[in-house]
C-alpha cells in the first residue's frame, strides 16, 4: 500500500484498517484532513518513512508492538503531525529514531523503549 492515500487532501476518514501491522511509505503523506484512521496502533510492526508526513493526528498513540521505523531529516515518519500530543514506544524493539517526529509542535510526552541506541539529528 505505497503511497495508497498520499495527497488526499479531502479524506477525513478511514476505516477497516483495524488488523493491519505494516504502514508503507508515504501511506497517509499529505492526507491534511486526516483526522480518524482506524488502526489498531498497538498491532502496528513496521512504519515506512513520510507515511503520516503533515497529517493531523491528534491525541496519544501506543506503537508497543514496532519493530522498525524508517525515515531521515526531511522524511520522518510522522513528521508535522502537530496534533499528536504523546507517543509510548516502550514495548517496541527498534534501536533508531531519524526525523520520526520532526515538527510535531504539540507533542509532550514521549516514552522511549529500553532498545534504543541511536537518536539521531531532527528526530523531535
Amino acid at each position: 500500500m505505497y503511497n495508497a492515500f498520499n495527497g488526499c487532501t479531502s479524506l477525513q476518514e478511514v476505516t477497516g484498517l483495524s488488523n493491519i501491522t505494516s504502514i508503507e511509505n508515504g501511506m497517509f503523506e499529505y492526507c491534511t484532513s486526516l483526522t480518524n484512521i482506524d488502526i489498531d496502533w498497538t498491532k502496528i510492526t513496521s512504519i515506512g518513512s513520510r507515511a503520516f508526513k503533515d497529517v493531523p493526528l491528534s491525541g496519544s498513540i501506543t506503537l508497543s508492538s514496532l519493530t522498525s521505523i524508517d525515515g531521515n531529516y526531511e522524511n520522518g515518519a510522522f513528521r508535522g503531525c502537530t496534533g499528536l500530543t504523546s507517543v509510548d514506544l516502550s514495548g517496541s524493539t527498534i534501536t533508531s529514531l531519524y526525523g520520526t517526529f520532526r515538527g510535531c509542535t504539540n507533542l509532550s510526552s514521549v516514552t522511549l523503549p529500553d532498545t534504543l541506541t541511536s537518536l539521531e539529528s531532527n528526530t523531535f
